[in-house]
């Protein structure tokens, strides 16, 4: 099923978004668009709306192939659930250790990040008691569009 031109539009303005403030906080990062990322070993794949390689950029800058029984997942999934949800998708982020998943349902963003085996609603504030690094250093990290 092709994407209808209204969940493109927020797909590549989500990710435009992500690309402008990592350029403007100095941080490199790697667009991937809606890449398949498949384990054979555990039986899991999934194809975000578009994903982005921000923390591990480095891991993965130049490859023409990424590998992700080797390489590591993207730090950020986005789904836009406009005409279909995602939610389904949820728990494979998790297992494959997706750091973030932002989705957007064309009135709010949530994001959720990944505490294996599910993908758990970020808190309002900040990931601040959490072990895991945000992606980008934003003191907001719930957004309406």
């Amino acid at each position: 099923m092709s994407a209808s031109s209204e969940h493109e539009k927020f797909n590549r303005r989500i990710a435009q978004l992500v690309l402008a403030v990592a350029e403007d906080l100095g941080i490199e990062a790697e667009d991937l668009g809606s890449a398949t990322f498949r384990r054979e070993d555990l039986e899991l794949g999934f194809e975000p709306d578009s994903c982005l390689y921000i923390q591990n950029e480095e891991e993965v800058h130049g490859k023409d192939r990424i590998d992700p029984a080797v390489d590591p997942p993207p730090d950020l999934a986005i789904e836009i659930d406009i005409t279909s949800p995602s939610l389904n998708k949820f728990p494979i982020y998790a297992q494959m250790d997706v750091s973030e998943v932002w989705r957007y349902d064309g009135e709010r963003m949530t994001i959720l990040f990944s505490k294996t085996p599910t993908m758990q609603r970020l808190p309002k504030a900040s990931f601040s008691g959490s072990s895991r690094k945000a992606p980008l250093p934003v003191s907001s990290r719930r957004a309406s569009l």
